[in-house]
């Protein structure tokens, strides 16, 4: 029995659910599918986290409502300037950047860029 049908079996009225990890939302996805929590598709909200191809597919099809999508280019160039700038001496602590995170939802999952 996974985490997720005991959660829901312990706690029918739910409202939501966030998967705090890229395996978690495909996972509720998977369980909504059965005949026992079939009822809750859309009705329970699924925040899920990174764009794989099982959290795309459920999205679609409405098993999950949200995904919060990292932004890999973002993380990319900002660590080539920031390695360039510890290089030339121009940069010595770390630094903590929030690369930003896309919301992606039926209504921009054909049109969001990383």
């Amino acid at each position: 029995m996974s985490v997720v049908e005991t959660t829901l079996r312990a706690h029918p009225q739910l409202k939501g659910i966030f998967g705090v990890s890229q395996v978690g939302g495909p996972a509720v996805a998977k369980v909504l599918a059965t005949k026992e929590f079939g009822a809750m598709k859309g009705n329970l909200q699924v925040l899920a986290f990174d764009d794989l191809p099982d959290t795309l597919k459920a999205l679609k099809d409405g098993s999950i409502q949200g995904i919060m999508v990292q932004r890999p280019v973002t993380m990319g160039s900002l660590a080539v300037d920031h390695l360039i700038s510890q290089i030339q001496g121009k940069e010595m602590q770390p630094k903590d950047i929030d690369t930003g995170v896309t919301v992606v939802n039926k209504d921009n999952i054909g049109t969001y860029t990383k």
